[in-house]
């Protein structure tokens, strides 16, 4: 085969491999949140467990688990559990609460892929005292 003859079968080839990956769509991380249910009330003390999902088509590439006070912002519980590289994961964690006021909170939960696409899943509960 000559240069010229070896240059277009490279190209094909190229174009090829190019078409095919590039036709592949990215899709965001799915997450569900089992636990706690919205509106779901604990009184000062009482352990908050949070369960649920995240998976994605390809790999997550991080996860973040939060209880937000809605009122100040403050964080009241974080957790990065390792899912780098993982296609599913299954978190069951939990919190005991401690707060000083009747407390709006927001449980999140943020998965990350590995093209950068973000899911956010909300639930809000109340602790009160």
């Amino acid at each position: 085969m000559n240069k010229r003859n070896t240059f277009w079968a490279v190209m094909l080839l190229l174009s090829v491999c190019f078409t095919f990956s590039c036709n592949k769509e990215a899709s965001e991380p799915a997450v569900t949140i089992a636990a706690p249910l919205v509106d779901d009330q604990f009184s000062n003390g009482q352990v908050i467990t949070i369960k649920g999902e995240a998976s994605d088509d390809e790999n997550l590439h991080s996860l973040s688990i939060k209880i937000t006070d809605d009122k100040t912002g403050a964080v009241l519980f974080s957790e990065t559990p390792s899912v780098h590289d993982l296609k599913t994961y299954t978190f069951n964690t939990s919190w005991t609460s401690k707060v000083n006021d009747w407390t709006d909170a927001t449980v999140t939960v943020t998965a990350v892929n590995h093209d950068d696409l973000t899911t956010i899943k909300t639930v809000k509960i109340k602790i009160w005292l």
